[in-house]
Formats: C-alpha cells, sequence, structure tokens
C-alpha cells in the first residue's frame, strides 16, 4: 500500500509540472531579418559577440552587455546603454558613444552589399546616430533619430518620413554601393522599402569599410544627456545582393507559366498573382523582405506532380502560403513545419494563406506539387 501511495504521489507531481506554464520558444529563422545576397557574417548574440568590438575602446563593459529581450521575442540580444554623464569618445572632435564596430566582415568601396539588424529602444527620445557605415577617413553615412525619434540619412539626404516604434523592434536592411559612380542606397522597414537612392557618388576611396551599431550622440543629444537604452539583435551582412537565391526556376503547367516570375522583397501591396489584381495587405515579418515566387492563380487547375521546380544557391527556408480553406493539404506538404503565420490578400472575401517552411542546403532541388485544390486561391511561395 505504501508503494502504492508513492507511485501515485509521483504521478501527481509529473501531472503538476504538465500543467506549468512552459516559457515561449524562440527559433532563429524568426528573431530578425536576414541580408541578402551571399552571407559574410552574422550575428544573433545567442552565443557570444564574436565580430563585434565596443566603441570607444575605453567604454566600461557594463555597457554593454548580451541579455535577454525582455520582451521575450528574440532569444539572446545586445543591450547598449548610453548613462547619463557619460564621456567616452573615439577622439576629442567626436561625440561620446556606445557603439559596437562589427570587425567580423569588411569590404572595398566598389563592394555591393546588404546589411539587415534588428534595433530597438524603450525611450522615443534618441537624439542620436544610430547605425552607420565607416570607412578610412570617417563615416559614408548615418541612419540617425532625433529627439522624438524621427529617422533620417546623414550623408545621403532625407527625403522620407518614418518614425522609430518604442518598445517594439524596428527591423532594418539597407543595400548599398559606394562607389564613385552608380552608387546607390536603399533602406527598408520591416519589410517595405522607404528610401531608395541612385545615381550617387562617393569619390572618397576606403578599403575597408565595416558597420557600427547603437548610441553615437548628437549635438542635442549631449546637451539633453539622457540615459538611453538600445538593443540589438541578428545583425548579418551578405555581397552581392543582387544574386537569385532561385535558380533554374521551372513551371510545368505551361498554359500558364508565363505568369510566374521571381520576385524580390515580399511586402503589402505587392500583387499576389501574375494574373490577378488582388494585392498582400497582410505580410508576417518572418517573410517580410524575402525572394519570394509570384504564382498564377489560374495554376490552381494543374492537378498532376510536380507543378514547379527550382533550385537554391545558398541555404535557405522555402515558405508556402496555402489558402487555409484546404482542409486536406496535399500530400507533397509532409514533412513541411506550421510557422503559426499567415499571408492575407484583398479579396472581395480576403483570402488567409498558411505559411509553412522547410529548409534546403544550398544546390538542392525544391519540387514542389499541385495546389491540392481547383477552387482554392492557388498558394505563394517564398525563398528565405
Amino acid at each position: 500500500m505504501q508503494k502504492y501511495f508513492k507511485t501515485l504521489r509521483l504521478f501527481s507531481l509529473i501531472f503538476a509540472i504538465c500543467l506549468l506554464p512552459f516559457p515561449s520558444l524562440v527559433f532563429a529563422g524568426t528573431q530578425g531579418p536576414d541580408a541578402d545576397g551571399t552571407i559574410m557574417y552574422s550575428q544573433d548574440f545567442e552565443q557570444n559577440m564574436n565580430g563585434t568590438s565596443k566603441s570607444p575602446s575605453g567604454l566600461p563593459d557594463s555597457r554593454i552587455t548580451r541579455v535577454t529581450d525582455p520582451l521575450g521575442q528574440r532569444g539572446t540580444i545586445l543591450k547598449l546603454l548610453w548613462q547619463s554623464g557619460d564621456d567616452y569618445r573615439t577622439s576629442s572632435g567626436t561625440n561620446p558613444r556606445t557603439e559596437i564596430n562589427v570587425n567580423g566582415y569588411e569590404w572595398p568601396r566598389d563592394q555591393a552589399v546588404s546589411i539587415a539588424w534588428g534595433e530597438r529602444f524603450d525611450t522615443s527620445i534618441v537624439n542620436a546616430s544610430i547605425a552607420q557605415v565607416i570607412g578610412d577617413n570617417g563615416p559614408y553615412w548615418m541612419l540617425t533619430a532625433d529627439e522624438k525619434g524621427k529617422l533620417s540619412v546623414l550623408g545621403i539626404g532625407s527625403g522620407f518620413d518614418y518614425t522609430l516604434k518604442t518598445n517594439q523592434w524596428n527591423d532594418f536592411k539597407v543595400e548599398w554601393k559606394g562607389s564613385e559612380t552608380n552608387a546607390y542606397f536603399k533602406l527598408w522597414i520591416n519589410g517595405v522599402l522607404v528610401y531608395d537612392q541612385s545615381g550617387l557618388s562617393f569619390p572618397r576611396a576606403t578599403v575597408n569599410m565595416h558597420t557600427k551599431f547603437g548610441i553615437y550622440n548628437r549635438d542635442e543629444g549631449v546637451i539633453a544627456n539622457n540615459t538611453r537604452n538600445c538593443y540589438l539583435s541578428n545583425i548579418s551582412i551578405g555581397k552581392d545582393p543582387a544574386q537569385s537565391v532561385i535558380s533554374n526556376f521551372s513551371v510545368k503547367d505551361t498554359a500558364n507559366a508565363a505568369n510566374w516570375s521571381v520576385q524580390k522583397q515580399l511586402q503589402a501591396g505587392n500583387s499576389q498573382y501574375g494574373d490577378r489584381t488582388f494585392t498582400f495587405t497582410s505580410v508576417p515579418t518572418i517573410v517580410a523582405g524575402a525572394e519570394w515566387i509570384r504564382t498564377a492563380n489560374d495554376s490552381k487547375a494543374y492537378t498532376t506532380d510536380p507543378l514547379v521546380t527550382f533550385n537554391v544557391t545558398r541555404n535557405a527556408t522555402v515558405y508556402v502560403a496555402i489558402n487555409n480553406s484546404i482542409t486536406i493539404k496535399p500530400s507533397w506538404l509532409s514533412g513541411w513545419t506550421d510557422t503559426g503565420t499567415s499571408l492575407v490578400n484583398s479579396e472581395s472575401t480576403p483570402r488567409t494563406f498558411n505559411l509553412y517552411q522547410k529548409t534546403y542546403s544550398a544546390n538542392s532541388t525544391v519540387s514542389l506539387g499541385n495546389n491540392g485544390s481547383t477552387s482554392a486561391s492557388m498558394y505563394t511561395l517564398i525563398v528565405k
């Protein structure tokens, strides 16, 4: 009898533990934006801060630390603190700052690069440059925020209207080329292109451009002397961003193949299909800004497998957005993972498309079957 009660207590304990709330799991692929092109540097701060160094060099260690995201969204992140009264400078002619240098990848002036990162402030009062590219003789451009968090790009010009969202993640992606002629600068925030300048000139030569992130006080920031926190997640840098991750793209539905196409920078407002005017009204962060395949809605009538094949030029996650009205999913979707996120379109009765994902190694062939329904709106493909 005593043995029976011990066993009963053990099962009761296990049952009670099972009822305890567990922390949310955060997966690397959902923690922030990814750079385009061939990835040369990537740091999510989960294990360390390798490839970065503090700036200025005499900055106390307490000013830059790895912490758990207070919002519970991005796992381990980097916290950068500028304390009121701090006077750490790189030289006497500069303003005080708390920054990190990314030394993990440097590039020459004429190299096109893509730079992606997540950044968050817990106050709208910034008065600092929050990101920059710097070379041998100083910065080429700086992304700055004023006392209300409104952004501008020093060194390029202004011309766009965006204010940092306080206490939520702002995901940035810059694509730029700093050459003497035909230079350009593009800026996406949360997957939306907000700034696009071409025909620029950067005549100053350099051999080792690199990035900096954090709090580099403007004069107004020095005068205001406000304590501020900056949080960083998932910094990545890629070269040759024009290089597509999708190659050898082939549509077997020859009757509608002309209305399929490979697209860049998925965002709300994009036309979903090549043969319809429906647009995306909601695009989740997990795929915003990614390369994608615009399909033909009429291809929903194609019942043979495969419907489409392509290769990925580097390690990638492929997403399929399936109409959620299809209750019995096509058999080829077996082994794919439901992300719990979805796209929404602008049909008269808006359609929701649940996102499934699967990872592929570089140079793999991706082969996808038919829609699984000849009446439900056709799926969309995304590659990241």
